[in-house]
């Protein structure tokens, strides 16, 4: 047991160290998210942020954080060395030393800051990061797109079929045969009910010759308690209803 713990401990001292070596490491990128983000958040945003600016100073974003505060400008883009906040969070004066009144920032993370000052101080507003977020589907507005044009079959029955057979022809695909009947009522009710159907369910479903029948079947499961049980668990697994019961 007591050797298990040491090469655990081990492990971890050398995980450690390799990571600090990485963070010092003078080929590696710095990444804002990643390595100065975290930085400003611990140390730096509950006073200069979007609540509070001590100083007039705002690092919850690039162009307050650039600008700077009452005693003019805090980062010097492109050179570390005459940047106020290398000299500020490395002071040796208690009084001048940022954050003040807490524990000073470690080697590791000033090197971080240095190397990202001198790099040109980039920010996720001129980065990749946020083009790609904000060229996200969920943020474009909802436009009604042009049908593709396709084959005309019996297959095709609404808009949505329309692209599905868009896709799989381009794919050299044809669509599989339709299902008969007694396998489109046992699939239905997997799919809403997670369970089979009775044997005089499926007959019912067979002898119905109303043209709606489909749909008064699907109306039927959708009213059912197991259609609620079976849905359910997805948001009782959310929040995690196993671990707390």
């Amino acid at each position: 047991m007591t050797r298990l713990i040491v090469i655990v401990c081990g492990s971890i001292a050398l995980q450690s160290a390799v990571a600090q070596d990485g963070d010092n490491a003078p080929n590696k990128a710095i990444d804002f998210d990643r390595d100065i983000r975290p930085i400003f958040k611990a140390h730096c945003i509950s006073c200069h942020g979007a609540k509070r600016q001590e100083g007039g100073l705002r690092l919850d974003n690039r162009i307050d954080a650039l600008q700077g505060g009452d005693s003019g400008k805090l980062i010097v883009v492109g050179d570390a060395s005459s940047s106020p906040l290398i000299e500020r969070v490395t002071s040796v004066d208690e009084l001048l030393r940022m954050p003040l009144e807490k524990p000073e920032l470690t080697t590791a993370e000033v090197g971080r800051l240095k190397k990202w000052v001198d790099a040109g101080a980039s920010w996720p507003a001129d980065s990749k990061t946020k083009r790609a977020v904000a060229g996200h589907w969920s943020f474009q507005r909802i436009k009604r797109p042009m049908l593709p044009s396709v084959p005309s079959n019996n297959w095709v029955r609404n808009p949505v079929d329309v692209f599905v057979m868009d896709r799989l022809s381009k794919a050299g695909v044809t669509p599989s045969p339709e299902a008969d009947r007694a396998k489109l009522v046992r699939r239905l009710y997997l799919d809403l009910t997670g369970l089979p159907p009775d044997p005089t369910d499926v007959d019912t479903f067979l002898n119905d010759n109303r043209s709606d029948a489909w749909e008064h079947l699907v109306d039927r499961l959708l009213a059912s308690p197991h259609f609620g049980e079976r849905w359910g668990l997805y948001w009782l697994d959310l929040a995690r209803y196993g671990d707390s019961d």
